[in-house]
Formats: structure tokens, sequence, C-alpha cells
């Protein structure tokens, strides 16, 4: 669906290593983009002796949807930006999924697997947690940018019962919208509305510039 730029993403390296504890984990990113995220974190998970990984991720592929559930003050996320199928110029989106997959594999495990689910976030079935034998999440990887596509990501996940104590939830676009300091809009605002709707409770475990946080469920 949306997606974020690619960058070292060293939030996630100054994070994740100091929490792991299971050696089979259940990962889910929204917001895919040429999947350099992906692979940062599966290189994470080997590097601190996690041998098996199953890591979802979804994306539309074409870019971000239209914001329409808030006013969107930043620019860079209009209708269709960060489409990586005009990044990579493929004539069609199977074939922008194929080499986003194949770049990923080369560069992770192989005892882990990925798996693409492909589409935008409010039209994501119930069926699709059952189909594809989902199991609780070890990390959630929020990437979407926009209000609307975190609520819908994160309320699949809650709904779904993929989300538990000790989940952890990372956001990548926590500010850059106004009102966010206070979760009046944005990626904050979805993740308080969240919380509150299915009865959740949380703990800021890392906070990393350009409004980078990391969350425990508890």
């Amino acid at each position: 669906m949306n997606q974020g730029q690619d960058y070292d993403g060293s939030w996630r390296w100054m994070t994740l290593p100091s929490i792991l504890t299971d050696y089979q984990v259940y990962i889910y990113q929204f917001g895919v983009f040429s999947g350099t995220s992906i692979i940062q974190i599966a290189n994470i998970l080997s590097q601190n002796n996690i041998i098996s990984a199953k890591i979802f991720g979804f994306d539309s592929f074409c870019g971000n949807p239209e914001e329409t559930r808030e006013k969107l003050t930043n620019d860079a996320w209009i209708l269709g930006s960060w489409s990586v199928q005009k990044q990579l110029n493929t004539p069609n989106i199977n074939e922008c999924i194929k080499i986003v997959y194949e770049k990923i594999k080369l560069r992770i495990p192989a005892t882990y697997s990925v798996e693409f689910i492909t589409g935008w976030f409010n039209e994501l079935k119930d069926e699709i947690a059952h189909n594809n034998n989902m199991k609780p999440a070890f990390y959630i990887d929020i990437d979407c940018d926009l209000y609307c596509s975190t609520y819908d990501a994160l309320d699949f996940m809650f709904r779904n019962k993929l989300i538990k104590t000790g989940t952890l939830i990372g956001y990548d676009d926590w500010g850059g919208s106004e009102g966010w300091q206070n979760h009046l809009s944005g990626e904050s605002r979805a993740h308080k509305e969240m919380l509150e709707k299915y009865n959740a409770s949380c703990v800021e475990i890392a906070s990393h510039p350009a409004n980078m946080k990391v969350f425990k469920i508890i």
C-alpha cells in the first residue's frame, strides 16, 4: 500500500537487537516499497540468532491511496506517491512484485520466508489472516505515511488477534503532519485510536530522529 523511502533504517537496528527473545518470529510490514526495510529487518533477526522467520509484506506497489479521512498536510504523501512500480518502470504490478521479491530473497537467509499481500489496506479481509496461517506478531513495521492507511493496517492486525502482549510496533512516519505531537493526525492519531478501540495498552521503548517511535504492547 503506502511506501517509505529507502535509507539506512538505523532506528530499526538500534531497537530490535536488544529485545529479541524468540527463535521463530512473525514479522508484518505495512509499506514494502522496494523491499529495503524487509532486508534490514531480516538481517537484524539473523544476526541475533533467529533461525526461522515468516515475513508478511503489505503494499499496493502503485503508491499511496488518497487520504480521505483527514486534511493532508504533507505533499510527499499525495495520491500515487511512493509508487515502486513507477520507480522501477515496470509494465504491470506483477512484474514489479517479482523484481522486489527477487531482490529480497537474494539478501535474506534461505530459512526466512517472505509473502506479499497486495492491495489497499482498507480492503484487507479477515480470511487473509486465516488463509495465510498468520500468527501473532513479534514485530509490526508501520511505514504507511497516512492516517487512513495506518488505521486500516492496525485494525486488521488487532481484529484478527495478531497483536498480543509483547508485540512491538515501529512507526517510520510518526511525525510529519499537523498536530501529530498530540495524536491529532497521521500515524500517531491512528495508534491512539486503535489502542482505545481494542482496549490495549503500550509503553514507548524507543524514539529516534525524524519522529520514528517503537512501542511494546503490555
